[in-house]
């Protein structure tokens, strides 16, 4: 846990761009094209940045932050971060990086592919920001006709309009991703996929700690199941996997009825029970025995060491 500072100026930009991020249907990938803004437009998604940050320092008032842990469950606002090196921002840092994005101002034709829009921009010291919203409203505002006054009569505009939010979902300097909404993120990230496709190589690492576990149907299951590759993945990136003693495994497996069979020396689990498996490895399934009818089990969704 840590307290992070934004690493741009927020008070001196000197360049700002807009675009949108559109699902390709042809190749299912994913494009950033730049929409061209005017000067008010500008002003106004800087100030969405500087909301969107002010929103992050309150919540960071009363605890430092957190790293983003896919496994976990997150208040719908609650700020975490992740390092710009991290795996699962590769589509995110493709767009921060990038040189270059085209323009392309058809884009807006056709609503139903656009799941994102952002900003970037540059400070007087050449550090660039990014900031980044999911576009449902903005979806919602391009496919219906909106009523306004003009010239003192109710008309309906039949333009492109857009409603700008009130803030950003994301912010992205050149260190960290500063995350004020999870979900958004999630959405943004494409993270399920990321999550899914990751799942060998979590396996991979994890086994490197517990070979004495036979891995080949946790890992099946996982690439079909986004919850369990999520856990992998929290296991893997914070070695809950280091250091697991194999006859406490195999108790604790007992206290909470997973179960399991061991077959030349490996741990095998029964496919129902895969879940629960994976669970105890992250810290998750705790039994306690103060009930009259022997230990109760728990999941505990976003459980802490004390």
């Amino acid at each position: 846990m840590k307290n992070l500072n934004l690493e741009f100026d927020t008070n001196n930009v000197i360049h700002t761009e807009f675009g949108v991020g559109q699902d390709q249907d042809e190749d299912n990938e994913e494009v950033f094209v730049v929409v061209p803004v005017d000067e008010e437009v500008q002003n106004a998604l800087q100030e969405m940045v500087e909301a969107t940050w002010k929103k992050m320092q309150k919540a960071a008032e009363n605890s430092t932050s957190e790293e983003y842990e896919p496994s976990q469950r997150y208040a719908s606002e609650e700020y975490v971060y992740l390092a710009m090196v991290d795996q699962k921002v590769d589509l995110i840092r493709e767009l921060h990086e990038a040189n270059n994005i085209p323009d392309d101002h058809s884009v807006l034709d056709n609503p139903n592919n656009i799941f994102s829009y952002f900003a970037r921009m540059s400070d007087n010291e050449g550090q660039r920001l990014t900031a980044l919203r999911r576009a449902t409203q903005f979806k919602g505002v391009l496919k219906n006709q909106l009523l306004s006054w003009i010239d003192d009569t109710l008309r309906v505009i039949t333009e492109d309009t857009f409603k700008l939010d009130h803030d950003f979902d994301l912010l992205i300097d050149d260190e960290f991703v500063h995350i004020l909404r999870p979900s958004g993120f999630e959405s943004i990230g494409k993270l399920k996929q990321v999550i899914l496709d990751a799942v060998p190589e979590n396996i991979q690492k994890i086994s490197n700690d517990m070979s004495f576990v036979e891995w080949g149907a946790i890992q099946q299951y996982a690439k079909e199941h986004t919850r369990a590759a999520r856990y992998l993945s929290a296991i893997a990136t914070f070695r809950r996997s280091a250091n697991v003693d194999k006859d406490k495994l195999l108790f604790h497996c007992s206290e909470m009825n997973v179960e399991v069979v061991e077959s030349d020396g490996k741990v095998v689990v029964n496919e129902k029970y895969i879940m629960d498996f994976i669970k105890i490895i992250d810290r998750r399934l705790f039994s306690i025995d103060i009930s009259t009818g022997g230990s109760e089990g728990f999941d505990a969704p976003n459980r802490q060491k004390r």
